[in-house]
């Protein structure tokens, strides 16, 4: 039982090792992928479907200041990211 044990480590570091490299790239494609591709296509979707259903708000922020537009933005993702990650635990 122990050679075999011994003879195997080795290999079963080897795929570990492998494995790890492997999850490493895909996290950083999804990442580039999520950010570059899904992300501009979700948001420019939303701006032309939001236009076509109420033009009558467009631009209707853009008086607000940068640091307040952020907070209107952040905390409702951050609440939903929030919540979205607390609901996957049940």
């Amino acid at each position: 039982m122990d050679l075999v044990f011994w003879n195997l480590l080795p290999v079963s570091m080897a795929v570990t090792h492998l494995e790890q490299k492997m999850i490493g790239s895909m996290n950083i494609v999804s990442f580039f992928k999520l950010a570059l591709l899904i992300k501009p296509i979700i948001l420019f979707s939303a701006v032309l479907i939001l236009n076509y259903l109420i033009p009558q708000y467009y631009q209707s922020l853009s008086h607000l200041p940068f640091w307040a537009l952020l907070l209107i933005v952040s905390i409702p993702d951050d609440f939903s990211q929030y919540w979205w990650h607390r609901k996957s635990h049940e």
